[in-house]
């Protein structure tokens, strides 16, 4: 059985065909250390891209974007 994507914000399943996503999202990891009220922590979500746009939209500082010169 394959294992859904979902967003972590809007709650929508990434489409998956044969376990290879047909959408692209972002799947963030963070391991919580020293200095954290999160100490030893380990955080995972997934945002889908409509979420990320909406996302970077509020950010006070815009997000650096740049050019992929060569695309796999």
């Amino acid at each position: 059985m394959e294992k859904k994507i979902i967003c972590n914000c809007c709650g929508k399943e990434i489409e998956t065909v044969n376990g290879i996503a047909r959408q692209d999202y972002l799947p963030i990891k963070k391991a919580w250390g020293y200095f954290s009220k999160k100490d030893g922590k380990i955080q995972e979500l997934v945002l889908c891209e409509d979420c990320w746009d909406d996302f970077c939209s509020r950010l006070a500082v815009p997000v650096a974007t740049t050019e992929a010169v060569e695309l796999i």
